[in-house]
This record gives structure tokens, C-alpha cells and sequence, in this order.
């Protein structure tokens, strides 16, 4: 699994939230990185692909509780998958 980030929202809802990250998530896949193989002088592009999952916590649970229940998460979705899960 590549790289995964954690942002915190506080005091936002979470359709707010989801409007955010789906503008991020967007400008994201809409980058092209061109690779070219100088031997054969052949062009490859690729398209990164992201995958969002939020959560919402209360007060007194530990944020290292909901992080981990979040990393599972992706750490056991399809690699291919590339949504926006609220869980």
C-alpha cells in the first residue's frame, strides 16, 4: 500500500468534510505524470488513484482508536478501489 495521510477536521460536518476532500481527491487524479523510457524511447502515463476514508469520533475516544480502525480499513480494501468511504 503506498502512503497514507491522516487530516483532522474539528467542528466541521461531515458533508463539509466530504466536499473537501472530493475537490482534493479530483485535483489529485487529474495530475498525469509522463515516464519516458530512453532506450526505446516509448512514453508511458499514469494517473494516481485515491482512496478517502473518514470517521467520525466523539469525545473520549482515544483519535488513536479511530486512526487505527481507518488504517485497517485500508490496509484490507481492494487496491483498485478508489472512493470517498465514511465509516
Amino acid at each position: 500500500m503506498g502512503p497514507k495521510f491522516a487530516i483532522a477536521f474539528s467542528g466541521t460536518e461531515i458533508q463539509e468534510t466530504v466536499e473537501f476532500v472530493s475537490r482534493i481527491k479530483k485535483n489529485i487524479e487529474d495530475i498525469t505524470v509522463v515516464l519516458e523510457d530512453k532506450k526505446s524511447k516509448n512514453k508511458i502515463e499514469v494517473k494516481p488513484i485515491t482512496n478517502f476514508v473518514l470517521g467520525t469520533y466523539y469525545k473520549g475516544t482515544g483519535i488513536e482508536e479511530v486512526t487505527k480502525k481507518l488504517e485497517e480499513y485500508l490496509d484490507n480494501c481492494d487496491k483498485k478501489e478508489s472512493e470517498i468511504n465514511c465509516i
